[in-house]
């Protein structure tokens, strides 16, 4: 584009007023915006493609050249170069290719690909396989191309003459004749005739539509844009939570509902994201509370948000889900903003806990927990005084002569004796008897332990 805007301006100071100018990459509308109507008028250039060909997909998957032409300009807000065509072809015959080749291997596309015959909205796609000499291989070999011209900015094809839509204009006109072409009405309105005393007569764009200085007749006013009166040179974006009324030449643009968000310039509602609901009118979603989450998108109000169930918990706002109590932890009702701890005599081994398990349903009857948030049955001992005897699923009180610590237990036979009871001060137990206990003649001569 730069080449051309480049040989186009030095062509105009030097005065070089050539028949015809034929120049590869002009079938642009961006070469009539950089140098304007009067400069780009008549300019010739090859191409590969062109929307008004009459060429289509088998399968329909992009349609017509005028389908896929459609579909682009809708999508990214600009019309299609030769080239995107050409490489939205390219990927459209790969695809045919890998079901034709039922693979992925790549020596077999590359096979399906040499015997690939197939009509699309680019027109014919097959390619050069080797020994072809052609071309090179894996080219599309004698391809045929269309010459555009540019005629009051407009572009469209003058040959050959089966897919022409415009009458060739030639010779050229000179750089001062095309002086000539300077648009005579004002931006926002069109040439009309005469008027009775012969100046030009120029008429207003209706609302809706629009002429800037790059086009010669007024345009429907493009997607998420609109104009409310006539005359208009340049189209208004719709404002925030707004969108244009149709998909385009809008006059007017309408309140989104509930649900969406439209930013500027807006024409399909986007759904509100989740762990957000979106009322009518705002501008930005709201994060639904903690405590609360919103899984979907598109809600509409503070009631849409899903209070976090029993044994789950949301500290934060704008949230999708929910986070699990971690084990040793619960929540017992929903919509919690946080989890608490299961207190002494009782435990959580799971997450998501809406109920602690007391001990006495997971441990030895009468037995308790050293600390809060335990997470395992075996947190689950005898409390002083007591102690686990060798037989049996209770806590029995510590026999008299005997100091019974947290978590003394007869059935640690494995833990050495570290949990079982031992002698008071005064009193002597026999070894491997811990229960067997005596009353010392002189205290002084029995310590305890």
């Amino acid at each position: 584009l730069n080449d051309v805007t480049y040989l186009i301006g030095n062509a105009n100071v030097l005065n070089v007023n050539p028949f015809a100018l034929l120049v590869t990459h002009a079938s642009d509308q961006r070469i009539v915006q950089n140098v304007g109507i009067p400069n780009s008028h008549g300019l010739l250039s090859p191409t590969q493609w062109d929307q008004s060909l009459d060429v289509r997909d088998d399968d329909g998957f992009f349609g017509s050249a005028e389908d896929f032409y459609a579909l682009y300009q809708e999508r990214f807000g600009a019309p299609p170069a030769y080239q995107a065509a050409y490489s939205a072809a390219m990927g459209y015959s790969l695809q045919k290719a890998i079901e034709s080749a039922g693979s992925l291997d790549t020596e077999a596309v590359k096979v399906a690909l040499w015997n690939l015959s197939l009509k699309s909205f680019y027109g014919l796609l097959e390619y050069s396989a080797p020994g072809d000499i052609s071309g090179l291989v894996g080219t599309q070999p004698r391809r045929p191309m269309v010459t555009t011209q540019i005629l009051n900015g407009s572009i469209g094809v003058v040959a050959p003459a089966e897919a022409a839509t415009m009458e060739l204009d030639y010779p050229m006109l000179t750089w001062a004749e095309k002086a000539l072409l300077l648009y005579p009405c004002p931006q926002g309105t069109v040439e009309d005739g005469f008027a009775a005393d012969g100046s030009i007569q120029c008429t207003a764009c209706d609302a809706g539509t629009y002429r800037d200085r790059f086009v010669l007749s007024c345009s429907p006013c493009p997607p998420g844009s609109f104009a409310d009166s006539p005359g208009t040179a340049v189209c208004r974006k719709c404002p925030p939570t707004t969108r244009s009324a149709n998909q385009s030449a809008s006059r007017s643009c309408v309140q989104c509902p509930a649900g969406t968000l439209c930013p500027t310039g807006t024409s399909q509602p986007l759904p509100c994201p989740v762990g957000h609901f979106c009322p009518a009118g705002r501008e930005l979603p709201a994060p639904c509370a903690n405590g609360t989450k919103r899984s979907e998108p598109g809600a509409r109000g503070p009631e849409d948000c899903v209070a976090c169930a029993p044994g789950t918990y949301n500290a934060l706002v704008g949230r999708s889900e929910c986070a699990s109590c971690q084990a040793g932890w619960f929540s017992a009702s929903s919509g919690q903003l946080e989890c608490s701890m299961c207190p002494r005599g009782s435990l959580a081994s799971n997450t998501g806990t809406s109920v602690c398990t007391a001990c006495a349903d997971a441990g030895p009857r009468g037995s308790t927990t050293q600390d809060i948030a335990s997470s395992d049955s075996s947190a689950c001992r005898c409390p002083l005084d007591t102690y686990l005897p060798l037989a049996g699923r209770a806590c029995l009180p510590c026999p008299e002569g005997l100091f019974c610590a947290f978590g003394a237990d007869l059935q640690s036979v494995g833990e050495a004796s570290a949990a079982w009871p031992v002698a008071l001060p005064g009193f002597m137990a026999r070894a491997g008897e811990p229960l067997v206990v005596y009353r010392c003649l002189f205290a002084e001569h029995c310590p305890g332990g």
